[in-house]
């Protein structure tokens, strides 16, 4: 069975004996297992135009990747990261920092290494919450990935960050042009 796609404005509704298995929820439809955006609430996205280096294991803002939350909103993002590393067995630490006490804020980060090693790790209603870099991979120019995941009910209007910071002193670890962060608010 194949997916029927309805095209909804943000104030419709959709009736659910004629599209079975759909729902809708403030901004997001969900059927037959896809999520789709309504027209309203697009999500947000920024990218790092240009690549950006760490050489040091305090964690550092990543400029232009950034998102402005609204208090009591529930949000969900991704990042997706790929870089390089100087030195081998060295590897970025990527973490999430947002100033207040957000009812909820976690967000699990998932790095790839060599062909056969990657790390995952969760941050749980705390800043800059990271693992030593244990992937161990080659040194530049073979490129890696990490991909963060975040859910967050924010409790003020402030600005969620990417952090970055290098596993090792000495070596520069470099966050690649065209990594990109999207985020949408989520269901209520």
């Amino acid at each position: 069975m194949g997916v029927k796609r309805v095209p909804l404005k943000a104030s419709e509704v959709i009736n659910d004996t004629a599209v079975p298995g759909a729902m809708v929820s403030d901004a997001l439809v969900f059927l037959n297992g896809q999520v789709n955006f309504l027209a309203a609430a697009a999500p947000q996205q920024v990218v790092n135009f240009a690549d950006q280096s760490f050489s040091v294991t305090a964690f550092a803002s990543v400029a232009d990747m950034a998102f402005q939350l609204t208090a009591g909103q529930r949000y969900g993002a991704r990042f997706v990261l790929p870089w390089t590393a100087q030195l081998t067995n060295q590897s970025p630490r990527f973490a999430l920092f947002f100033n207040g006490s957000p009812a909820v804020f976690e967000y699990q980060v998932q790095q790839t290494g060599s062909a056969t090693t990657s790390a995952f790790f969760r941050g749980a209603n705390a800043n800059d919450v990271s693992t030593t870099g244990t992937t161990s991979p080659a040194a530049a120019p073979a490129q890696f990935s990490s991909i963060i995941d975040c859910v967050i009910v924010p409790d003020v209007t402030e600005i969620l960050y990417l952090r970055a910071a290098s596993s090792l002193a000495g070596g520069v670890v470099t966050l690649k042009q065209g990594a990109y962060g999207v985020l949408w608010k989520a269901p209520v």
